[in-house]
């Protein structure tokens, strides 16, 4: 199964307090597993350090170090891809175009958002 994450599932993953919680389970089960191919767009790892480092909120409750590990791990585990072409608009907010074109281009079966601009 191929499985793409969305930036706001991942800052969400850093800022949870619950180990347990749905979020928290989804993604470390997207690293953790053989059965999941987990896709890793340059542009995707490049939004969650620019929010994390950039954002005041995200600032004040994610730790550089936990965005460090966890973009490690991201290239590490899932099948990394330098790619910045998004041919075409596929969402109400721009910026999350190259989540749908990416998962066209590269077939991913799902992708996991929390954002109404990619849910609609």
């Amino acid at each position: 199964m191929r499985v793409l994450l969305d930036a706001n599932v991942l800052l969400s993953y850093l800022l949870a307090s619950d180990t347990n919680g749905t979020i928290a389970r989804v993604v470390r089960v997207c690293l953790q597993s053989e059965e999941i191919d987990l896709l890793v767009p340059q542009p995707l790892l490049e939004e969650v350090e620019s929010k994390a480092a950039t954002k005041p909120y995200f600032m004040a409750r994610i730790n550089r170090p936990a965005v460090e590990r966890l973009v490690a791990n991201l290239t590490t585990v899932g099948e990394f891809y330098s790619w910045q072409d998004v041919p075409g608009v596929y969402t109400r907010d721009r910026k999350d175009d190259y989540l749908v074109a990416f998962g066209v281009l590269y077939e991913a079966d799902y992708l996991v958002s929390g954002d109404q601009d990619l849910l609609v």
